[in-house]
């Protein structure tokens, strides 16, 4: 992650048992955390996970969340829930609601054709 900051996390519940429970995977860039942030960044991580004592050993390296590029959500075996998706910009009246769509419609239809093009691609 050092020589480069692309990476994915997949985000599950507590409850997750398989293939038939959701998840969401995020794409994204992280880069290294700064040293003035350490210290507060290693209580707040003890206080949750008290007995994360790998946090002191010298190969241990704290990174950050910079920028997240891709969320795939997976609802589950043969499960394909709609999602919402923000406006990419305030829509004051109906013609900035109509450009909006037509805006955020281009923007999935590109994606869609460049995921097409891109093995093992997400949107």
């Amino acid at each position: 992650m050092a020589a480069d900051g692309r990476v994915a996390l997949t985000v599950q519940s507590p409850f997750f048992q398989g293939m038939d429970c959701a998840r969401m995977s995020l794409q994204g860039v992280v880069s290294p955390v700064p040293e003035e942030d350490k210290p507060r960044l290693r209580e707040v991580f003890l206080k949750k996970y008290p007995s994360a004592f790998y946090v002191d050993f010298g190969d241990f390296r704290w990174f950050r969340v910079d920028k997240v590029v891709a969320v795939r959500f997976n609802g589950g075996f043969g499960r394909a829930p709609k999602l919402r998706l923000p406006f990419p910009s305030p829509a004051e009246d109906r013609k900035s609601i109509k450009e909006a769509i037509v805006e955020m419609t281009k923007k999935a239809r590109g994606a869609a054709a460049a995921n097409a093009r891109t093995p093992g691609g997400t949107l």
